[in-house]
């Protein structure tokens, strides 16, 4: 993230620090490296595309910690895609 965002990585730790701490808009789970971010659904698009959903199953697929993907399906407002994430919390 330090490099995308042409942040230090002191920087980036203490973004992240307040974003789950203060915020708490994000989860981060360092073991697997993944982010659950709380808001992702308000900001993405619900046209239930055949193609954007089998990319949305491929990648729940590769998901390491699934306690992630009950905490992002909160704000996804679409049926069809909350059914897809609502599958992988089972």
């Amino acid at each position: 993230m330090a490099f995308d965002l042409s942040y230090s990585i002191e920087t980036v730790h203490l973004l992240m620090e307040r974003f789950i701490q203060h915020h708490k808009l994000i989860r981060y789970k360092p073991e697997s490296r993944e982010i659950g971010i709380k808001n992702w659904g308000n900001h993405n698009p619900y046209d239930n595309y055949k193609h954007l959903l089998d990319c949305m199953y491929y990648e729940l697929k590769g998901v390491c910690d699934p306690s992630l993907i009950p905490y992002v399906t909160q704000s996804i407002q679409g049926q069809e895609i909350r059914s897809l994430y609502e599958s992988f919390c089972k």
